[in-house]
């Protein structure tokens, strides 16, 4: 239950992935949390908030967590919507990810939702891809 929680400031708006790239002197090693100050998020009444249950998802499972919600699927185009397969809640596989796309061809209706947890090695990928 213990966690450092450490709030990095990003000097310009470059985009998430630059903004991942400024937390990593101060994450090392380590898996991380990144959590978008825009979107509030509130677990169930009485229950684990959803943070905690994504940290309980990676404990079970380690490798990249990301929260979702599902929107009606006229709303698809305002999100990142992921592509997943074996939903067994509340964990899925994600298999892919379509930013803003038009309802007709979203690949589900589950929005990304701005939560994040990752391991260090999402440094080199961000890397390798640029900024944004």
């Amino acid at each position: 239950d213990d966690m450092d929680c450490i709030y990095i400031r990003q000097p310009r708006p470059l985009g998430l992935g630059h903004a991942v790239l400024c937390a990593e002197k101060v994450v090392g090693n380590e898996p991380f949390a990144v959590l978008l100050a825009d979107d509030l998020m509130v677990g169930p009444p009485g229950g684990a908030s959803v943070l905690k249950q994504m940290v309980q998802a990676y404990e079970q499972s380690p490798g990249t967590v990301l929260a979702v919600q599902d929107v009606p699927r006229e709303e698809t185009r305002r999100y990142g919507v992921v592509d997943v397969r074996g939903v067994n809640e509340p964990l899925a596989e994600v298999f892919g990810m379509v930013e803003k796309p038009v309802p007709e061809v979203a690949p589900s209706t589950l929005a990304v939702a701005g939560r994040y947890i990752l391991s260090p090695s999402v440094f080199q990928s961000v890397r390798r891809q640029g900024h944004g």
